[in-house]
């Protein structure tokens, strides 16, 4: 349109019953855009009696009687107030006469009120409130009433408390979010009067600390996730109820450090997660009398791992940690030595183990023993993150369940392929740093566990893939060399690989591929991509299988030319688009489900 309302403005609509003012205003709000030169942030009407054409309305709150002038002391946020029907009420009093000479200079308000609207639409089952000052939605409630909503959330809002009996208008309501909102404190009885509340959700709240007892003291709850807040302080009993249906509780990503006696104790839950909660101590009895399933403590710093005097039961709890804290001396030689763990620790389940570089750092090569893994009989995956090992005989060998190892050897002592002999279970190994594939070069290569099926060559000095260098695996069907010096290939290195889905030699320094390189080869997925490759010569893929074939990043000089490569038809050669989610399928870490 031609010309545009300036914000702040008064407007008056007068005219007899039938003469369109509510129409008028229903179209006036679909053109709010184009009529005014301000964006609101909220548009409120209030109103006397309501009317079905509200319905209509669209991002409008609704308040009944009214406004008065300390509903709008809030001057950050721009707001349209609408009244609808209050000419005769509003005549008794000066409070129109202030928001139309004052307050509309002023034009923000905070205050909200959902009484009218919820009672008016008696079906309405999930409600979000958005940026809210408080969270009285049962503020003047008729009494004996009940609202039918069964999911509530409040998003944002600058609300600071979770009052007594908040919600007890509510009594069907069955799931509560809070989410992102200056929320600071929980009062005890917040949840009364919640029968059948199945899910408390008060996350990302950067200012709530403090959880107080008495808050979840609700029979029927089922979940009750606290995470990604700033709790540092949970009183004694602040879980405990007669509830016996609690599935999950969730602590993770806080700032709790210390696990107190009273929080857990006589407690019943089938998880908790303490994930990355800045634990560092677990007192002596935190658990006593608990029935817990599973504990998550990952990504916390707890200096003295022993379960046993948590009061946790070691044949009904599983307990999920990650490694960092092991007891170091110094040898004869001057070598590093990894001791065994506390021999009353042991992992009823257990899933990734990492040694740390940050933890230990190393001079030369890092000794670790076979006793270091003495009670991890379920451990699954292993990262050696500390430089350089020197193997010792039998050192995997009470890892029966191991399933993912990453390591970077030294082998002066023992092979890698013997001491990967007990590892019946292995899938996937990662090595690190090495100078060349020699895994299939020694007596004890024919005994490599059956069960791998994924090698990975990662960083490091190794130039050369030579021929037949992985022969003794010819169950293998993912194969990869990345971030190495690799530069030569030699005809044959993929000879008796016939099981291969997912070759990957992403980049390294291959600047050449000659003629008969990958003959034979046979794959799904072929990746060459962000090497240097300058050249591509006659027949390089003869009597090939490859389906899906990846150049990205080479050299521009070098031209897709299936026929002269010797490549299948049906071949698909990919140098245009991004390959990312056939990385991401083909080459995930073990714990995201490879």
């Amino acid at each position: 349109m031609a010309w545009q309302m300036t914000h702040p403005f008064k407007i008056i609509i007068s005219g007899p019953s039938g003469a369109g003012k509510s129409v008028w205003t229903k179209r006036f709000l679909k053109e709010l855009s184009g009529l005014c030169d301000t964006e609101f942030d909220r548009i409120i009407l209030y109103d006397a009696e309501w009317q079905p054409v509200y319905t209509e309305y669209k991002n409008v709150e609704f308040q009944e009687g009214l406004p008065d002038m300390k509903d709008f002391n809030d001057i950050k946020k721009k707001k349209l107030i609408i009244m609808d029907d209050l000419m005769r009420e509003s005549s008794s009093g000066s409070s129109v006469l202030d928001i139309f000479t004052k307050g509309s200079h002023h034009p923000n308000d905070t205050a909200r009120h959902l009484n009218k609207v919820l009672y008016q639409h008696s079906n309405l089952d999930k409600l979000e409130l958005m940026n809210n000052q408080n969270t009285d939605i049962c503020y003047s409630t008729r009494k004996n009433i009940s609202v039918n909503i069964s999911q509530l959330q409040y998003t944002g809002g600058s609300f600071k408390t979770l009052t007594h009996k908040s919600f007890e208008c509510l009594r069907n309501l069955r799931n509560l979010t809070i989410t992102n909102s200056d929320l600071t404190f929980l009062e005890p009885g917040s949840l009364n009067g919640l029968e059948k509340l199945e899910t408390v959700s008060i996350r990302s709240n950067d200012k709530l600390t403090h959880i107080p007892s008495n808050v979840f003291n609700v029979k029927s709850l089922k979940i009750i996730d606290l995470s990604n807040n700033s709790i540092s302080r949970v009183d004694d009993g602040a879980f405990k109820s007669s509830n016996n249906n609690l599935m999950l509780l969730n602590l993770s990503y806080n700032l709790i450090e210390i696990i107190e006696g009273g929080v857990f104790q006589n407690f019943r839950c089938e998880v908790i997660d303490l994930t990355q909660s800045g634990i560092v101590a677990i007192v002596d009895g935190a658990f006593n009398n608990s029935r817990v399933d599973k504990i998550f403590l990952m990504k916390n710093q707890i200096f003295n791992l022993n379960y046993l005097k948590w009061g946790i039961h070691y044949t009904a709890t599983m307990v999920y940690i990650d490694f960092t804290n092991f007891d170091i001396f110094e040898s004869y030689n001057n070598s590093r030595h990894l001791t065994k763990w506390d021999e009353s620790f042991h992992l009823k389940k257990s899933y990734s183990c990492y040694l740390s570089e940050s933890v230990h750092k190393t001079d030369n090569a890092f000794m670790i023993y076979p006793e270091s893994f003495v009670g991890l009989t379920e451990l699954e995956n292993l990262e050696l993150d500390v430089g350089p090992i020197i193997l010792q005989a039998q050192l995997f060998e009470s890892l029966s369940s191991l399933k993912f190892l990453k390591i970077e050897v030294e082998e002066s002592i023992q092979y890698l392929s013997q001491v990967l002999v007990p590892l019946s279970n292995l899938k996937t190994i990662e090595i690190v740093g090495n100078r060349s594939v020699g895994i299939c070069q020694n007596k004890f290569s024919s005994k490599i566990p059956y069960s791998l099926t994924d090698i990975r060559y990662t960083k490091g000095p190794l130039k050369e893939l030579q021929e037949n260098s992985m022969t003794c695996i010819s169950q293998l069907e993912k194969f990869t060399i990345k971030n190495t010096q690799l530069s030569t290939i030699q005809a044959g290195a993929f000879k008796s690989m016939d099981n291969l889905k997912f070759v990957n030699l992403e980049f390294n320094q291959i600047t050449m591929i000659p003629k008969d390189t990958f003959d034979g080869l046979k794959c799904d997925f072929f990746h060459l991509s962000h090497n240097k490759i300058r050249r591509i010569e006659y027949n390089a893929f003869k009597n090939s299988d490859i389906k899906n074939l990846y150049l990205f990043n080479i050299s521009s000089n070098v031209s897709v030319n299936k026929k002269a490569w010797s490549l299948p038809e049906y071949t698909d050669v990919h140098s245009t688009v991004d390959d990312e989610k056939h990385q991401e399928h083909f080459f995930k870490h073990p714990t995201s489900g490879l």
